[in-house]
């Protein structure tokens, strides 16, 4: 589900009101598919890092390491 949300192109997202057309630049929040969009584009900015330094859950991104100076290494490379 997660790889067909990430493809979508912004015209699938498309609002009509007043007789407008509105696409919107990003994803509301609270919206049904949020959380979806949030861990793909994240596992697909983040390969690199994906396991060995990086866990994307749901809605969060959980930065990992052995001791603090890997944690810091690793966070500096997720900035």
């Amino acid at each position: 589900m997660a790889d067909a949300t990430a493809r979508r192109k912004p015209r699938d997202f498309q609002l009509s009101a007043r007789r407008r057309i509105f696409t919107p630049t990003r994803v509301p929040q609270g919206a049904s598919d949020s959380a979806v969009h949030f861990h793909a584009q994240m596992t697909s900015c983040l390969h690199e890092l994906l396991h060995r330094a990086v866990l994307t859950r749901i809605d969060d991104v959980l930065i990992h390491a052995k001791g603090s100076d890997g944690f810091l290494d690793n966070l500096m490379r997720f900035l």
